[in-house]
């Protein structure tokens, strides 16, 4: 155990530095699985944010735990879409293993990307997302965007098609009416 501290330490020392092949070195040394878990994670998200994205996707596939590298993979995926790499979070965010990850990722892609006005591909996102909860809220976020972007109509039109959440999307929707 103290091994394992020891090393979660060099590793996180490592990361600081920017020496990520070193800090992944040291974290794979580490015995206890759920230290050695935290210490990739922390080493996933500083070599996404770095735009280190082969490097991350590396990280994430030494997690043994189909979860917890769902997880990584959605902060990969969303660092991807901070930085406008969006056809490559998309394929990440697919490769998500949680389908409740996996549709939660593909929700905030299609947010992003609604409010950066590419409706059409936002659209196309939101239906590949299998949570009906959650895509009924993709789908309000691309109707409001679309109304505060004055294309009216169609967000009308998506409104209508929303399972969940519709009156919430409409009267937002009637607010940018207003407003316009």
């Amino acid at each position: 155990w103290s091994c394992s501290l020891v090393l979660r330490e060099i590793a996180e020392a490592m990361v600081k530095a920017g020496q990520f092949d070193l800090a992944l070195q040291a974290a794979q040394e580490i015995e206890d699985a759920w230290v050695r878990s935290e210490v990739l994670s922390e080493i996933a998200e500083a070599t996404a944010k770095a735009g280190q994205f082969d490097l991350a996707l590396q990280v994430a596939q030494k997690f043994e735990n189909a979860s917890a590298r769902s997880w990584v993979l959605k902060g990969i995926a969303e660092a991807m879409v901070e930085v406008g790499q969006f056809d490559r979070a998309i394929q990440i965010a697919q490769k998500i293993e949680d389908a409740w990850i996996r549709s939660g990722t593909l929700r905030d892609i299609a947010e992003v990307m609604a409010k950066a006005g590419q409706f059409d591909l936002a659209l196309q996102i939101a239906q590949k997302i299998e949570d009906a909860w959650i895509r009924s809220w993709a789908l309000m976020k691309i109707a409001i965007a679309m109304a505060e972007a004055r294309q009216f109509d169609r967000a009308l039109q998506i409104a209508q098609k929303i399972e969940l959440y519709r009156s919430w999307a409409l009267r937002e929707i009637a607010k940018a009416m207003a407003k316009a």
